[in-house]
């Protein structure tokens, strides 16, 4: 199956966790196929440190269920100890981290369980995710909004410039 990935850091030595978690994910998960350009850009949902992101498009034979405890694993592996969100109350509380792995697209399936949203489910209002994803799939059809990478990057941006005015 053709998966599209999102892959972050923003603590420690941010480009070696991308690296090394993509050795893992070509070892444990599938083969990478294509990688786009590592970009940085500002914390998102909170201020931290900046980030440095990138996409991938892997082939693999997991399920979504599996392919995310998968990347759950390799996050931990690399430092990663807890999720963002609060184990209190279960709201949203972003933090830093060596490396965050998020599932963009499995496919064009629509998963929506109470353990996984596939499309991700802010992917679409995300700049850091847009530009790197729209380098190595401009055409790939976000099966839920029915458009092209590209032509929901171009919104975003005609979005934020008419916004700001």
């Amino acid at each position: 199956m053709k998966v599209y990935l999102s892959l972050g850091s923003n603590s420690g030595n941010r480009r070696h966790n991308i690296v090394q978690a993509c050795r893992h994910i070509e070892s444990e998960i599938g083969t990478i196929t294509q990688k786009s350009k590592i970009i940085k850009t500002k914390a998102w949902g909170y201020s931290d440190s900046d980030y440095l992101n990138c996409a991938l498009e892997i082939e693999t034979e997991m399920n979504p269920e599996i392919l995310l405890k998968a990347s759950d694993l390799i996050e931990r592996k690399l430092g990663r100890t807890v999720k963002s969100f609060s184990e209190i109350d279960g709201t949203i509380k972003y933090i830093s981290r060596p490396i965050d792995i998020d599932i963009l697209f499995y496919g064009n399936q629509i998963i929506d369980t109470d353990t996984i949203k596939i499309p991700h489910k802010h992917l679409h209002v995300r700049e850091f995710v847009l530009v790197p994803l729209s380098e190595i799939a401009p055409d790939f059809v976000h099966p839920v909004l029915n458009a092209c990478v590209a032509d929901i990057l171009r919104n975003f941006k005609n979005l934020q410039f008419s916004t700001s005015q």
